[in-house]
């Protein structure tokens, strides 16, 4: 998954002296409530669009039966209530607003094995001027996973036995390591 976004450079000047792109982000959330599903008709729904990129296994708990992972959780949605034109914005077309600032939707883990406020990052997203919204949070998820462990004994074992072996080869005094070779 590419995470690619166009980025303009505010135009330092403009009619009230400040930056094209602080105008805008003053411009999109003047008297917008995060609290309020990003539709102007109640009954519309909002359609959440999600990707998940694994980054890394970080832990496997076979005991507690728990996988603990980083991943990029992407969410993609369309606000009604953040668009502009960009030609109003020195052409501005994609804006980075904390995540802080924004509706985010409440999606979470169905079966996670830490608190739900747990291993989420901050994180912009990134608003285009036609209201869809992008945002790509790195999390660290901790999942509660079915492991069977029926031969988990076992595994052990032939985990550990061959270390305890080799160390035992390491304790072979020098005169039988004389006769190992001579064999």
């Amino acid at each position: 998954m590419v995470r690619e976004v166009e980025q303009k450079q505010p135009s330092a000047d403009n009619s009230r002296g400040v930056p094209d792109e602080q105008r805008l982000m003053s411009h999109i959330l003047l008297g917008y409530e995060k609290a309020v599903r990003p539709v102007k008709n109640a009954s519309t729904p909002v359609i959440v669009k999600m990707g998940l990129t694994l980054t890394q296994i970080f832990d496997m708990d076979e005991k507690n039966q728990v996988l603990v992972t980083n991943v990029w959780l992407d969410q993609e949605w369309h606000d009604e209530f953040l668009q502009w034109q960009a030609r109003d914005f020195a052409n501005i077309s994609v804006l980075r607003v904390p995540c802080d600032k924004l509706w985010l939707p409440d999606i979470v883990l169905y079966n996670n094995a830490a608190e739900y406020t747990d291993g989420v990052m901050s994180a912009n997203a990134m608003v285009r001027s036609d209201g869809n919204v992008f945002w790509p949070v790195p999390t660290k998820l901790q999942s509660s996973c079915k492991v069977d462990v029926t031969y988990f004994h076992l595994m052990t074992r032939y985990i550990i036995d061959p270390c305890r072996k080799m160390r035992k080869k390491k304790r072979i005094s020098e005169k039988e390591r004389k006769k190992e070779i001579e064999r």
